[in-house]
């Protein structure tokens, strides 16, 4: 059983994150979805350029659980309309499952798989930042966009707070 968490300043918390129930949303960080790998382990000449050469490639997948990651429940309903072929043909591979997509990273950094997917721009750039040999691929063709974080779109119903003033064209 759940209960509430006793916070004495609960509402000061919460309060400024409500919004009315028919409210707009905007995502205000995205990521292009696609891979990840070795740099150090890996020919650039022989990375995959389609989804569909990706999930024929020799190797070990990393695959972050979608039941309990939103990037990667975010990656198979992209997939399903990008490529339906792709995971089931990822699954004949031999495929690390992960509960967090965060995870991924730390399983390519270390070697125990070759690819990580979905690939997490920022991840691999903080990675990569720090002196991992970590890369992004991006198939061709379509690919998706992972969304991170998003904010309230002010309405004239909902008051814009003073740091969130967006202009549009």
């Amino acid at each position: 059983m759940l209960a509430d968490p006793e916070l004495e300043n609960r509402d000061q918390i919460l309060e400024p994150l409500a919004t009315p129930e028919d409210a707009a949303h905007v995502p205000f960080t995205w990521a292009a979805m696609g891979y990840s790998y070795n740099e150090a382990s890996s020919d650039p000449a022989s990375l995959p350029t389609t989804w569909a050469d990706l999930a024929q490639q020799p190797g070990v997948f990393a695959v972050a659980n979608p039941n309990s990651s939103g990037a990667a429940l975010t990656f198979v309903a992209a997939m399903e309309q990008i490529d339906p072929e792709f995971l089931p043909s990822l699954g004949e591979g031999e495929t690390l499952i992960s509960d967090s997509a965060l995870a991924l990273t730390q399983l390519v950094a270390t070697g125990e798989a070759d690819f990580g997917i979905p690939g997490i721009e920022a991840d691999v750039a903080t990675a990569a930042n720090a002196g991992e040999p970590l890369a992004m691929g991006y198939p061709e063709g379509e690919i998706g966009v992972l969304t991170s974080f998003i904010a309230p779109w002010p309405t004239r119903r909902t008051r814009r707070p003073p740091a969130c003033s967006c202009s549009t064209s």
